[in-house]
């Protein structure tokens, strides 16, 4: 049986954000595989948990300010990338503080920064420190270049880890 992992995720300071357990694909030199089949259940904040009518493989790095999920059969993306703070570990937790940007891949293979509007808003109410700010937007900008570009882990890396998990689509 795959090892669980649980991801959870905050915004900045400290409020809860997303809740929900993945199965540990492996590893690679870009981080730790992971596995959220179709009705995995998930929840954010003090909301109802929910099930996930999309299942994605998805990629914890190392010290990346990102996490990133890459979806075989979502109706309108291919790829979602979490900007945020580099991920820790704890035993088989992991957890981020998610800061807003985020990065997509839609099904004409356009990428693009999102919720700019919702970093800057929180950048201004919750006093975001200049080197959160820095980080996110470096790593946001660097995640559409890599995407854009089709450089791994954005490209037959992805392709690979999701043909482990969901087989051939």
């Amino acid at each position: 049986m795959a090892e669980l992992i649980h991801v959870e995720t905050t915004k900045f300071p400290d409020r809860p954000h997303w809740r929900f357990d993945v199965l540990a694909l492996g590893q690679d030199e870009f981080g730790t595989w992971v596995q959220a089949p179709t009705g995995t259940h998930i929840q954010r904040g003090s909301e109802q948990p929910f099930a996930l009518t999309s299942g994605f493989v998805g990629l914890i790095p190392g010290d990346d300010w990102w996490l990133v999920e890459f979806y075989p059969d979502h109706p309108t993306i291919t790829m979602y990338v979490n900007i945020g703070t580099p991920p820790k570990w704890n035993d088989t937790t992991v957890t981020q503080i998610d800061l807003d940007l985020d990065v997509v891949r839609r099904l004409d293979d356009r990428v693009e920064i999102i919720d700019q509007d919702e970093f800057e808003e929180n950048r201004a109410t919750h006093g975001y420190p200049d080197e959160l700010v820095e980080g996110a937007i470096e790593a946001a900008n660097r995640a559409v270049a890599l995407a854009q570009a089709g450089v791994a882990p954005f490209n037959e890396v992805a392709a690979r880890w999701i043909e482990r998990a969901f087989g051939s689509k």
